[in-house]
């Protein structure tokens, strides 16, 4: 059997940073996240993992709270992308408090933000509910 491009189906390919500074082959971060959004479908915006490496460990440790002078960098080289981040880090609740600020300096979104109650946070480009929301989860657990 002979296969076209047309008969192939392709599935949206999630950008990883950290990946992506481990291996790059001289792409930039936006040339590379470029390309990985041509591969979502119309209608629907990409999602890239986020996450830093934790300074003296294995490669490919993450970092237990967000480096926030790394995830500033991020957001102001990709300002001019459209596109949803999900937090790889452990204290995720924590780091979406602290990175939502920086993602509102550089994009508006009026979407509410969902968080996933597993090791992963979802943030949206603006979310003025998160500190109310990650507050109300702390005194829920706290009863």
């Amino acid at each position: 059997t002979v296969f076209t491009y047309a008969n192939i189906q392709v599935y949206p390919i999630l950008f990883d940073n950290r990946r992506h500074a481990c291996l790059n082959n001289g792409a930039t971060m936006v040339d590379a996240m470029t390309k990985y959004f041509a591969t979502w479908p119309k209608g629907q915006r990409p999602l890239i993992d986020y996450a830093t490496q934790q300074t003296g460990k294995r490669l490919g440790a993450h970092t237990k709270h967000i480096d926030e002078k790394h995830f500033e960098l991020i957001t102001r080289e990709t300002r001019d992308l459209k596109f949803d981040i999900m937090l790889e880090i452990k204290v995720n609740e924590q780091s979406a408090i602290i990175a939502v600020p920086y993602a509102a300096r550089e994009r508006v979104r009026s979407e509410p933000l969902g968080i996933d109650p597993g090791n992963y946070c979802y943030i949206y480009e603006y979310a003025q509910h998160l500190q109310n929301e990650v507050n109300e989860r702390k005194r829920k657990r706290a009863e």
